[in-house]
Formats: structure tokens, sequence, C-alpha cells
């Protein structure tokens, strides 16, 4: 398909034309899984819902699983509306989790009714360790034609947390799977192994994090507490996983996305209200008579700022 004759809701720029193009020529070839390394600003996000429209459009998928931090959540419900091709119609549930069975059943008559809306379940990652999250995650995965995506996809950068082996077993069921983050690594390329194991273990070619260690990490072998473990002192074969992560990914960084706009820094000035600056001058009054009688020390002159800078912000916590 030519993306530039698509009928995009909100024009993609060249760069992200570029990540588009990648992932849906992977889709095109047989290989549902792709990562999006594009730094923060880059509209790794956008490229995703571009992706998603023209899946639906094609009939390949009808159901998108987001994974992401529970800060951003909503985000995503708000990046839906924005760029989502304007004739695709979709329902979207936030997931915010069910206390009663009335919750649950509403939950299901939503996520498993059966009509030809896009549909799809935003849900934040420690809802996946849930008994119940877990139970509608794979569910509704395995329900209908889904990509699954894990949004700052860091969040399974340790493979023996709870939440990246569920989320792998969850993927299983997804007929694509993509993984969306600015920097895949944060500390060192150990990091890789649980992104791109949800993505598929063949990908680097390890059916294990051991193994991979072995192959990348230099390691001595050390011993304490009459117990003996591995200890990373080093990396190697960097080039050979690069290699690796180029045949799945798109990686692009700010500087190099050359179309996007300078960013402009604006002033604001915002008055008090008569309230919060009577607050205010009371506060700084009684800092001052503290300072004139020597009673001042650190800890309280920290505290009075912090007051101070509460007040300011809008609100104030009290002693009692």
């Amino acid at each position: 398909m030519l993306l530039d004759k698509y009928k995009f809701k909100t024009k993609p720029m060249e760069h992200q034309l570029v990540g588009l193009g990648g992932m849906m020529s992977q889709f095109e070839n047989h290989s549902p899984e792709y990562a999006l390394f594009m730094e923060m600003g880059c509209g790794k996000t956008k490229v995703l819902i571009d992706g998603v429209s023209i899946l639906y459009d094609n009939g390949k998928i009808d159901q998108l699983f987001v994974v992401c931090p529970n800060g951003i959540k909503y985000n995503w419900r708000d990046e839906l509306e924005k760029h989502l091709a304007e004739h695709i119609e979709y329902e979207v549930h936030v997931w915010e989790g069910a206390k009663t069975k009335k919750e649950q059943k509403e939950i299901k008559e939503k996520l498993f009714s059966v009509n030809q809306k896009l549909k799809v379940l935003i849900m934040n990652v420690d809802s996946i360790i849930t008994n119940y999250g877990s139970k509608v995650a794979d569910s509704f995965t395995y329900s209908g034609k889904t990509l699954m995506c894990i949004d700052e996809s860091t969040i399974i950068k340790n493979m023996s947390t709870k939440r990246t082996k569920r989320c792998i077993k969850i993927g299983q069921s997804a007929k694509y799977r993509v993984i969306l983050t600015g920097s895949p690594i944060t500390k060192s390329p150990e990091d890789l192994y649980g992104q791109c194991a949800f993505l598929s273990e063949d990908l680097l070619g390890f059916s294990s994090i051991y193994t991979f260690k072995a192959r990348y990490c230099d390691q001595v072998k050390l011993s304490f507490g009459g117990r003996s473990f591995n200890k990373v002192t080093g990396y190697k074969r960097l080039d050979e996983l690069t290699t690796k992560l180029r045949q799945f990914s798109y990686r692009v960084t700010k500087d190099e996305a050359l179309d996007l706009p300078d960013k402009i820094y604006m002033k604001r000035r915002v008055p008090m209200t008569d309230k919060q600056l009577k607050a205010y001058v009371q506060m700084k009054r009684l800092a001052l008579v503290e300072m004139e009688e020597g009673e001042l020390t650190t800890a309280t002159l920290i505290a009075q700022l912090k007051r101070l800078h509460q007040i300011a912000c809008g609100y104030m916590s009290t002693d009692d």
C-alpha cells in the first residue's frame, strides 16, 4: 500500500512515515513483531495509531490492546481521538478495574460485545498482575484479531518480574505485537531481552536471559554467604546485537528527525489570588520574625520554603 495515498487524520512527518513504512513492511512479510524506538517528542504513538488504522481498514485486526504505565493511560484515549482515521468507528475502555460483580458484567459486555467497531482496551501494567486484570487481558487478546502494544516498554525489561512474564504470556495470543520506547536501554543491554522476548524469542535467537548474557556479557563468578552468582563486568559483540535489532525496529532521535519544528519557550506570569497572597505574606512574615529572633534552623528554613512553594502552587497542607 502507498502510505502517501492513505487518508490520515493528521498528516505524518517524514520520519513518522519512515517508521510506519518499516512497521507495515515487517507485517506484510508475515513477521508480526516490531519495535518503535523513537525519542520522546518524535511521535511514536501517532505512528502506532496510523498503523492500527491501516491494519483495521485491511481487515487484519479488529482490536487494540495497550499496556502502559498508569500515568499515561488516559493520554492514549486522547491520542486515539486525535490521530485514528476519521472513518473508523471505535470504542475505548480505559481500565480502572472492577470491585463488584455488576461492574465486572459491564466490562464484559463492553469488551466482548459483537459489533463492527474497533475495540480498544488500555490497561496500566500493574493491573496485568492482578487476577481479574490478567483474566480480562488474556480473554480480550484471545477473543479477536488483536494488536498488543507495550508503551514505554522498559516496564518489562526485567525478566524476573511477574509483569514481564504475564505480558509475554498474554502476548502469545495477539496477532501483532509492538513495543514503543524512546530509550530501550536504561542501564545495560540486558534491558533489551525482556522487551524483545515479548515480541518473539526468535528475534534475538535466545531461549533464556542466561544464554543471552553468555553471548553479550562478560561475567565473573562470585561467592557470598555460601551462594555463588555471576556478576556482569562488561559487554561484548554489541555490533552483532545492534544488527539484529535493526531487522525488526526503527530508531530515530530528535536530532535525526529534521522535520520536527523547533521548541518554543514561553514565560507566563500568573498572579496569585487574594487568598493565596494573604497566606503567602503571613508565612513570609513568620519566617522573617523567626530569623530576627535567631530561632531559624536549617530544618525550619526548609519547611518554610516548602510552605511558600505550596502556597504559590495553589495548595497548602496544614499541621492538623
